[in-house]
């Protein structure tokens, strides 16, 4: 996933930025749920019920504010990405945009 900080968000000295905590506890989750289903790739509904989670625990411990992709490819070889606020995900292929 890409989590990238939101500059205008209010910020407190001394408690961790939400952009890190979102990576953070996606990384965990990810790695659990990749160890339980041997490695299969994740749903958009998994991701996104990971990304909530991680969401609700960054909304607790974390100061300012983030966009987010996060995306899987699952053993069928297809692409499944979520987006949270302004940021894109683009998929190129011979320099051109195939996919948005």
């Amino acid at each position: 996933g890409v989590f990238d900080g939101v500059s205008g968000a209010r910020k407190l000295d001394g408690v961790p930025l939400y952009s890190k905590t979102l990576a953070g506890e996606m990384r965990k989750s990810v790695k659990q749920l990749e160890k339980e289903n041997g490695g299969e790739g994740l749903s958009v509904p998994e991701l996104s019920s990971i990304l909530g989670n991680a969401k609700d625990i960054a909304d607790q411990t974390s100061t300012g504010a983030s966009t987010a992709i996060v995306a899987s490819i699952t053993q069928d070889g297809f692409l499944r990405a979520l987006n949270v606020g302004d940021s894109a995900c683009l998929i190129i292929r011979n320099g051109k945009v195939a996919a948005r």
